[in-house]
């Protein structure tokens, strides 16, 4: 018998189907990242042997068009990059001191603009909140994404909450990223369709996406939860199927 499968078959069960889990989501995470980058790069090379052939033809102006096409096709490749590093937890932060309530009001106004007037977005934010300490844009964008589910998950009805609160962990939170200590708890709340308990499981996983009809590219949770554990904090869920979810990022309160 093969040594590393004789090993391999001495494993408990559990360790052995924790194993082949791992493995399995790894590879579900390449061949989603190899079809992504591939439907990117057939756009860049495509329309770049387009502006080759309009150039011999001396069409100028078609040319330009195919050149805006792998342009396009060429940012769309660096935003997958960045959020790839973000769930990764390694792309670049600039961390500083944030005032939770004026950064909330300016969040909740970028908000409405994204996703439209016909969906309501209002703040809760006590006047004693805690300072918090992460990178204000990357905050943001983590807003926007968690904004951008919720909208989604009510059918762009309903109404949408950011809501801050101070909160004190005494013990690890369930993901087991966040140690004990002071965090600013920032919820956007909806009620809309919610998560089945397997959903809510697996919400974070790269490529991960329950979006049949919407264009996504399912790492939009990842990045979030990738900004969180850079960030020192956490991403946690409560939600019902058919009452709605709270998403909360745990920031950790500057010193």
């Amino acid at each position: 018998m093969d040594s590393d499968v004789a090993r391999h078959s001495e494993l408990p069960e559990g360790v052995a189907l924790g194993q082949f889990e791992k493995m399995l989501a790894l590879s579900q995470f390449a061949g989603g990242l190899a079809h992504d980058f591939n439907n990117l790069l057939a756009g860049i090379i495509g329309n770049l042997d387009m502006v080759a052939v309009r150039l011999a033809q001396n069409d100028h102006a078609s040319a330009a068009s195919y050149l805006e096409g792998a342009r396009s096709a060429s940012r769309r490749a660096a935003g997958l990059t960045q959020r790839l590093l973000g769930f990764s937890g390694r792309q670049q932060v600039m961390p500083v001191a944030i005032e939770p309530a004026p950064f909330l009001a300016d969040a909740a106004e970028l908000i409405r603009h994204a996703i439209g007037p016909h969906i309501p977005v209002a703040t809760e934010c006590p006047d004693d909140i805690w300072q918090i300490h992460c990178d204000q844009d990357q905050l943001e964008i983590a807003l926007l994404n968690l904004a951008f589910n919720a909208r989604d998950a009510m059918d762009n009805q309903g109404r949408i909450q950011l809501r801050a609160a101070n909160v004190r962990h005494e013990r690890p939170t369930h993901n087991k990223v966040a140690i004990p200590g002071d965090y600013v708890a920032i919820s956007v709340i909806d009620h809309g369709t919610g998560m089945t308990t397997h959903v809510a499981s697996r919400a974070c996983e790269p490529f991960f996406s329950t979006k049949v009809n919407v264009k996504s590219s399912g790492l939009g949770l990842a990045t979030v939860f990738g900004f969180a554990m850079q960030s020192g904090g956490d991403l946690v869920f409560e939600t019902r199927e058919g009452q709605g979810t709270t998403a909360t990022l745990l920031i950790p309160r500057a010193e």
